[in-house]
């Protein structure tokens, strides 16, 4: 796995660029990036770029952006589609089930839940990066 975090250091200019252009696109990815620093396991598993960059992802397939990744996006980030597909994915399936958590995800969620953050919680996970259930 790559860890070399230089790309943080893209992210802020990908976003300052207008790649994030809305307040809901911008709360939705602070969402999906605070569901991922209360896992542990996800802060050690992953960069923090390609977390923030994975949130950004996960944001624009909830709100439907189109297109969900592009060149520009991957020239500023570094990082491709398929390198943060299983990232975004983790974060998306953390939305799912924040609102019936009994821990600190029931929190973040809690807190995007508000007019102040866009109530972007409250809005369907991205269908497009739900895992699919075991069938046997």
């Amino acid at each position: 796995m790559d860890t070399d975090c230089r790309h943080t250091l893209r992210l802020p200019r990908a976003l300052h660029q207008g790649l994030i252009a809305d307040k809901e696109m911008e709360q939705m990815a602070h969402f999906l990036s605070e569901l991922a620093m209360v896992h542990y396991g996800v802060a050690v598993m992953f960069c923090p770029s390609l977390i923030a960059t994975s949130a950004v992802y996960a944001a624009r397939c909830t709100l439907v952006k189109t297109p969900t990744w592009d060149a520009t996006l991957q020239f500023y980030t570094g990082i491709s589609e398929a390198q943060l597909l299983g990232c975004a994915k983790l974060l998306v399936s953390f939305h799912s089930t924040a609102a019936n958590a009994d821990n600190k995800l029931k929190v973040v969620y809690r807190r995007y839940s508000n007019l102040e953050t866009a109530a972007v919680a409250l809005l369907s996970p991205a269908k497009s990066l739900t895992f699919a259930p075991n069938t046997c």
